[in-house]
């Protein structure tokens, strides 16, 4: 539980920090999903609404991609790191 405490506390902070750095240097976070257009100018979409900028830095993030049982036999057995993280107790 120690453990788990102090890595989501690390966790906050990193992105507290990460985004007050973003705000300083005046720049724009738009969350959503989004896609490049064909406009000649850098232009990105995101949901329905067109953005263009010099600069344009498309932070994916990400999501495990857990295959089904069928795909591999006990994978419903596993975990991801993100399931492990989330564990409030010690498993047996």
């Amino acid at each position: 539980r120690t453990i788990k405490e102090k890595r989501d506390a690390y966790v906050r902070r990193l992105n507290d920090i990460y985004e007050n750095n973003v705000k300083k240097a005046h720049i724009d976070i738009i969350r959503g999903y989004g896609k490049f257009t064909a406009d000649p100018e850098p232009t990105i979409e995101v949901n329905g609404k067109k953005y263009t900028a010099p600069h344009i830095l498309i932070a994916t993030g990400g999501r495990p991609d857990v295959p089904s049982d069928s795909e591999i036999p006990g994978a419903s057995l596993g975990m991801t790191s993100d399931g492990f993280f989330d564990l409030e107790d010690l498993p047996r």
